[in-house]
């Protein structure tokens, strides 16, 4: 995961100079936070790397804010920080992200975050459930 690191280092690098697409450039962002979280989670600081993470989809969501990978991702980590530091901020965060990340790919995102564990904390909050059941019922009139 280090080497890859490195790898979304010199994209950022480069697309920071105008060398690289913006959609290059987004994903190195989305896929150098997911890559911190696996690199801090082998080092027994999984926090640390979900915080770190949440900075650089957020990076991502300041270029492209439509891009899902971004949005559902950082609706993941604040869900999991919430697990974890029991903020409502983070809490609200996490659903923001997760109701952004819906209205651009909703079926997608329902079906992963039905089976995604980071999302546990929210699971059964009413407005977690409402946005999932407002997507099944604007899928089933299409």
């Amino acid at each position: 995961y280090e080497e890859a690191e490195k790898c979304y280092d010199k994209v950022i690098y480069m697309g920071k100079k105008g060398c690289v697409q913006y959609d290059i450039l987004v994903d190195a962002y989305v896929s150098k936070g997911l890559t911190l979280r696996k690199i801090e989670s082998a080092n027994r600081d999984e926090k640390k790397g979900i915080k770190e993470g949440i900075d650089l989809l957020e990076e991502a969501t300041n270029i492209d804010r439509m891009y899902v990978r971004a949005l559902y991702n950082k609706a993941c980590y604040y869900a999991w920080l919430y697990e974890s530091e029991q903020q409502d901020s983070l809490r609200e965060k996490a659903l923001k992200a997760f109701n952004e990340a819906m209205k651009f790919s909703p079926l997608r995102c329902k079906e992963l975050a039905e089976k995604d564990s980071d999302f546990n904390s929210i699971k059964k909050d009413e407005e977690f459930r409402r946005i999932i059941s407002e997507a099944t019922i604007y899928n089933t009139s299409v």
